[in-house]
């Protein structure tokens, strides 16, 4: 099985769902906690999260690790709610995801770069109703967007393939 990544917002104390699940009554409670969420990675019976500020999140983990992903090289970012790092590991063929060093998840390289890239696209387009209600949301919107380009990049450069959507 493929590696699947989807990601969730937070709409109540430990209470997350898909973005396209929300009522128009849940989007203010989620743009008032900074669109908080998970990226849930899933492969076989192996799952694990990220969880962080959302757009942060996917800036990071689905587009600013393309460029380390793609020269073999480890991505780390700082998570902006508690003390701790999110990291992307590669050894060229697997990629593992991280927490303060720790592997969490690993499924091999291709597939997990096909997921990330793709996780990433649909959050630019689910997260637009939300955004729209944030003060920042168009810069949020955009910087996502020109990210996604970057990462897109750096995946052509590399040895691996892009999604055949994505192409």
């Amino acid at each position: 099985m493929t590696v699947q990544i989807e990601y969730v917002v937070r709409v109540g104390r430990d209470e997350f769902r898909p973005p396209t699940d929300l009522t128009d009554e849940q989007i203010p409670t989620v743009v008032s906690d900074d669109v908080y969420g998970r990226l849930i990675f899933r492969r076989n019976d192996d799952e694990a999260f990220f969880e962080d500020d959302l757009i942060p999140l996917v800036a990071g983990a689905c587009f600013q690790s393309m460029e380390y992903l793609a020269a073999h090289k480890p991505w780390r970012s700082w998570v902006t709610r508690y003390s701790g790092d999110l990291g992307l590991i590669t050894d060229g063929n697997t990629i593992t995801a991280t927490f303060n060093e720790e592997p969490l998840f690993a499924a091999p390289a291709t597939e997990m770069i096909a997921a990330l890239l793709d996780v990433g696209r649909r959050a630019i387009d689910d997260l637009s109703p939300i955004l729209a209600h944030y003060p920042a949301g168009s810069d949020h919107h955009n910087s996502l967007v020109a990210l996604r380009a970057e990462a897109e990049a750096a995946v052509r450069a590399s040895p691996y393939p892009l999604p055949h959507d994505m192409q």
